[in-house]
This record gives structure tokens, C-alpha cells and sequence, in this order.
């Protein structure tokens, strides 16, 4: 009976020193990231929708370069989506961290 207690108090003050401090910094520095990657992800959908135009512009105008076209083109959608997934998936990554540490 009395070493359940003690087990007890002690998953407790494990929990509690350890694994709760853990879990802020993990929390505030999920928080960071997505600051700073959605910042990141807004400029590269500038620069992507740039390429994208010039791509557009490129099959539009004359000469008309189609295999540089599409390469712009494909070159815009990639730069805009990849930082977002990205984004996207370190945040994930780190709330399912945090989760786990405050299942426990």
C-alpha cells in the first residue's frame, strides 16, 4: 500500500519537473516555427506566382517557348507548395511530440 503511494508521488513529480517543461518548450517552439513559416511560406508564394505569371506571359507572348514556359510554371507551383507542406509537416511532427509527451 505504502509503495503505491510512493509510486504514485513519484510518477507525479516526474510528470510534473520533467515531462510538463518538455512539453512548454516544445509547445513555444512550435509556436516559433509556424511564425517564421508562415512568413516563409507567404514570400515563396510570391516568388512562385511570379514564375507562375512569367510562365503564363512566356506561353502567351511570342517566341513562344513552350518547354520554358512550363518549366516556369512548374517551377512556381513547386516553390509554393513545397514550403507550405513543409510548414506543415514539421508542425504536425512537433504537436504529435507534444501530445505524446502529455499523454504520458
Amino acid at each position: 500500500m505504502m509503495m503505491e503511494i510512493i509510486l504514485k508521488i513519484l510518477y507525479f513529480t516526474i510528470k510534473l519537473f520533467i515531462l510538463f517543461p518538455i512539453a512548454i518548450v516544445l509547445t513555444i517552439i512550435n509556436y516559433m516555427f509556424c511564425f517564421a513559416g508562415n512568413i516563409i511560406c507567404f514570400l515563396s508564394k510570391i516568388i512562385g506566382g511570379f514564375f507562375v505569371l512569367g510562365g503564363v506571359v512566356t506561353l502567351i507572348c511570342e517566341p513562344n517557348i513552350s518547354h520554358v514556359a512550363w518549366t516556369f510554371i512548374l517551377m512556381g507551383i513547386l516553390l509554393g507548395s513545397l514550403t507550405e507542406f513543409l510548414c506543415d509537416f514539421g508542425t504536425e511532427i512537433l504537436n504529435g511530440v507534444t501530445h505524446a509527451l502529455m499523454d504520458i
